[in-house]
């Protein structure tokens, strides 16, 4: 029994049932005869082998990583008297920056130049003066050794008249004489020797350490002098330019940045992914962007993993696809420059193909519209893949080259 009470129902007469029906039953005969109202096709499409894509859009930011970000100062105190570079500028290695003051860097530069050419004229005429003293010296000992043989000689030969009887005692005594002082000689021009070889040592000594002082004093003040011009370190693009001409930068105790240069190997793209898709991301997949004011220049990469940290965007969350780009368009990028993204979900390739358009849902289920040879169509039911965004995988149930309805006629 019903919960409800019901009023009792009448009868209804068995004609117009009957009459319904028969006019029923001759409806669906003329449908069935060529020549019977069979839906009207507006468009036909055909079955076809191809690839099937789906392709998801997706907002990307490109981004630049703490390590690509190098930061050109100096440590000098002094003013910016030149700017070369703008912001967005794409710089090479050893590009001038900017440049600062250097005109007391450069005086100081020079004067210890000058004494460092002082220092080296010091030196070279100290080494000439003592090589002079030096020669002397030797020639003096060479002629004391002269000396010296021929009192020798002569002593000898007076040694032998004194045994003959033939010289007296004072002349032997004499020649022994002159033999002793040239001996004498030789040994003072030894000592003297030694002696300005021990001068000439010390003063080249001096000289020496006084030229190395001024040397390195020249080093230093070009190391200075250096630290003025400012250059990129490597090829990238000017990320910011952190001062202007005619500032003065203070630098006590630790780096002034002036420029930042972006190093374009350590530029990578975020494409934000909706949590519906980003289960479906893997480490690979196809990504092609490009920038909304050139859409002719389409850049292409791969994923190469998947932030674990989503964000919030009209309570939606979106988790960023991190794609790592290459040099080329890296160079033609800058950070938080914002790109579409078509990421490549899904692909089915060299299977039967339908348009999107001819699948048609009815009752649950998804039929297709084919021809049915007779002017007419007939729904069919094959069993479909992969949706792609203009195409519809078919596994089976329909032929290569059947026609599909693409558009039916209300």
């Amino acid at each position: 029994m019903p919960f409800f009470p019901q009023a009792p129902r009448k009868p209804r007469p068995f004609g117009p049932l009957l009459a319904l029906a028969v006019a029923l039953a001759l409806l669906a005969g003329a449908c069935d005869k060529p020549g019977g109202t069979a839906p009207a096709v507006l468009e036909w499409g055909e079955a076809t082998v191809g690839d099937v894509l789906r392709v998801i859009e997706a907002p990307g930011v490109v981004k630049a990583r703490p390590e690509g970000l190098v930061r050109v100062g100096s440590r000098l105190k002094g003013q910016v008297i030149l700017l070369t570079v703008r912001t967005g500028d794409i710089v090479r290695k050893g590009q001038l920056l900017a440049q600062l003051d250097n005109r007391e860097l450069t005086t100081q530069r020079d004067q210890a130049k000058a004494r460092l050419d002082a220092a080296v004229s010091e030196y070279e005429r100290t080494e000439a003066l003592f090589a002079g003293r030096l020669e002397e010296a030797r020639a003096a000992i060479a002629a004391g050794r002269g000396k010296l043989d021929y009192a020798a000689r002569g002593r000898e030969r007076r040694d032998a008249l004194r045994s003959q009887g033939h010289i007296s005692q004072d002349a032997l005594d004499a020649s022994r004489r002159d033999e002793a002082v040239a001996a004498q000689t030789v040994r003072a021009g030894q000592a003297a020797l030694e002696r300005i070889g021990r001068e000439r040592d010390a003063e080249l000594a001096r000289t020496r350490r006084e030229l190395e002082a001024t040397r390195a004093e020249l080093e230093l003040s070009e190391v200075y002098l250096s630290m003025t011009r400012l250059e990129s370190p490597i090829d990238g693009i000017v990320g910011q330019v952190h001062t202007q001409e005619g500032e003065q930068v203070v630098a006590e105790l630790e780096t002034v940045n002036i420029v930042t240069v972006i190093d374009p190997r350590y530029l990578e793209l975020w494409v934000y992914i909706n949590e519906a898709e980003a289960a479906a991301i893997r480490k690979g997949t196809p990504v092609r962007f490009f920038r909304p004011a050139r859409k002719e220049q389409v850049f292409e990469a791969r994923v190469e993993r998947v932030s674990p940290a989503p964000e919030t965007v009209g309570k939606v969350l979106y988790y960023p696809a991190i794609v790592p780009l290459a040099p080329l368009s890296s160079l033609e990028l800058r950070p938080d420059m914002n790109v579409q993204c078509l990421v490549k979900m899904e692909e089915a390739g060299g299977d039967l193909s339908v348009p999107n358009e001819a699948v048609v849902a009815r009752g649950g289920k998804r039929l297709i519209y084919v021809d049915d040879g007779r002017g007419g169509v007939k729904p069919v039911e094959p069993q479909l893949g992969l949706k792609g965004n203009q195409r519809t995988q078919v596994l089976s149930g329909l032929e290569r080259g059947q026609r599909v309805a693409l558009k039916l006629a209300p």
